[in-house]
């Protein structure tokens, strides 16, 4: 059966709505910016951001010897394996960009699907037992780390998940345009 044309027209239509769906997007985009704003300030070596540049912002520190990027992926939902893997691709063409010292990488989202939450906890286990264990004691917990990510299909990123990316992922609050969720954030 085909679609009358007043359903096509409907203002429910996605071609309709996709100034409202990306000014969400947009929205979650500059909560968050103003949100990490306080911290990147925080910093002396803060000089710049760019909304919209090789990735969703790039911010700039200059500490005199050395310019450091810090990349930001932007998504204003749930996180899916296959969503991470186009992040993953991206953050891996930025560490290696010639001429950009891409020191941080990352996904700030609502979420994350349950396997990558999973496999996440791990990751930040390892990462706080590293400072504890001694590189000989961590190889069988990596090794641990590096088959559930080849589940995922993610084995061409195991080293940029492990030792680089991170993720900010319970950021439900700011896919509304609320100023309370802001606020409680920043405190």
């Amino acid at each position: 059966m085909t679609p009358s044309k007043d359903r096509q027209d409907s203002l429910f239509s996605p071609r309709l709505r996709g100034g409202l769906l990306g000014n969400a997007g947009y929205n979650f985009e500059d909560s968050y910016i103003t949100l990490a704003l306080l911290e990147w300030l925080s910093n002396p070596a803060f000089r710049s951001f760019i909304k919209e540049g090789f990735e969703d912002v790039d911010v700039c520190f200059d500490d005199g010897p050395q310019v450091s990027i810090w990349h930001y992926q932007l998504k204003d939902y749930r996180v899916g394996t296959r969503e991470f893997r186009e992040v993953l691709a991206g953050f891996g063409e930025a560490v290696g960009r010639p001429g950009v010292n891409a020191t941080r990488l990352i996904l700030a989202c609502t979420g994350l699907a349950p396997d990558l939450t999973s496999v996440w906890r791990f990751i930040e286990e390892f990462r706080g037992a590293k400072t504890v264990y001694s590189g000989a004691a961590l190889g069988a917990t990596r090794a641990d780390l590096e088959a559930q990510i080849d589940k995922l299909k993610l084995t061409d990123w195991a080293d940029l998940i492990i030792d680089k990316v991170e993720i900010d992922h319970e950021n439900p609050g700011l896919r509304g345009t609320e100023p309370a969720a802001l606020m409680n954030r920043a405190e």
